[in-house]
C-alpha cells in the first residue's frame, strides 16, 4: 500500500490466483475512489501509482507493460514497455528492474513517476533483481544479494550515482543486506554483523550498532533482536525498539 503525497488517498493492491486488483481509497470521505483491475500498482511516488499489468504477461506468457496512474483518480497518465520488479526511489521516483521481454537482457531503470520518462538506465547482469531502501528525503541505497554482493546510493531527486560498494580498492565489502534507510542513515548487515552507513557517501557511521531494523522513523529504530533465528518455523518473533542512528 502507498499513500499519495498529499495524503488524501491510499493505493491499495490486491493479488490473487488470476492476477492483481488496485483500488485508490479516499481516506477523508472513507470511500473507494477508483478501481483498476489487471493492474499491480507496486509503489506510489508523489501523486503517482505506478506497476504492472497482470494478467498473461505478468505470468510469463507475454511481455507486461508498465503503467502510470494518477493517485487521485486512477487515470493513466502514461505507460511503458518492459515491466518488471517496481520500487519508490524517491518522492517523484521509481525505481523498475527485470529482462527485456524480446532479448531476456537485464536492466534497472529509473523513471519520473509522475511521467515515466527515463532519468537513469543501466544494463545489468544480477542473479537476483536490486532491493532499493528510499530515506525519505533524498538517497535511495539499492543492494543485489547472492553471488558478489553489491550496494549503491543514489540521489533520490537527480538519480546521480553517489557511491557502491565493493569500492574499488577492494578494501570494503558491500553490506549483504539493507533492512532500512531514513534520513541519510541506512542500517544493514555484513558477514561480521549489524553495521550503520552515511548514505550520502557509503562511509560508515557505526560498524557495531548492534542491531539491523527493518523500520525507522526519526525516534526509534524496530526489528528483531540481534542473534534471533527468522525462519518460517518460528512462530513467536519478539521485537526490540532502541534509539535510530542519526
Amino acid at each position: 500500500m502507498g499513500i499519495s503525497s498529499d495524503g488524501a488517498v491510499a493505493v491499495v493492491s490486491i493479488d490473487n490466483a488470476f492476477g492483481a486488483s488496485s483500488f485508490g481509497v479516499d481516506l477523508a470521505a472513507r470511500r473507494i475512489a477508483w478501481t483498476a483491475p489487471d493492474f499491480k500498482a507496486a509503489a506510489v511516488a508523489g501523486d503517482t501509482a505506478v506497476g504492472p499489468t497482470t494478467g498473461s504477461g505478468a505470468q510469463g506468457l507475454g511481455p507486461s507493460m508498465l503503467r502510470g496512474l494518477a493517485a487521485a483518480t486512477g487515470v493513466q497518465r502514461w505507460s511503458a514497455a518492459d515491466s518488471g520488479h517496481v520500487q519508490v526511489a524517491g518522492a517523484n521516483l521509481v525505481a523498475v528492474a527485470g529482462k527485456v521481454y524480446a532479448s531476456g537482457k537485464s536492466f534497472f531503470r529509473l523513471l519520473a513517476g509522475d511521467s515515466g520518462r527515463q532519468v537513469q538506465s543501466a544494463d545489468a547482469s544480477f542473479e537476483n533483481f536490486p532491493q532499493c531502501r528510499w530515506d525519505e528525503r533524498d538517497v535511495t541505497v539499492c543492494f543485489t544479494a547472492g553471488f558478489g554482493d553489491r550496494a549503491f546510493g543514489i540521489d533520490s531527486n537527480t538519480a546521480r550515482l553517489l557511491w557502491q560498494l565493493p569500492d574499488q580498492g577492494g578494501t570494503r565489502v558491500a553490506p549483504q543486506v539493507i533492512t532500512a534507510a531514513w534520513h541519510g542513515a541506512v542500517y544493514g548487515e555484513t558477514g561480521n554483523g549489524s553495521v550503520v552507513l552515511d548514505g550520502r557517501t557509503g562511509a560508515d557511521r557505526s560498524a557495531d550498532p548492534g542491531a539491523s531494523p527493518q523500520l525507522v522513523n526519526e525516534y526509534f529504530g524496530v526489528g528483531v533482536p540481534p542473534g534471533k533465528k527468522t525462519d518460517r518455523v518460528q512462530v513467536r518473533r519478539d521485537l526490540f525498539l532502541y534509539p535510530a542512528s542519526g
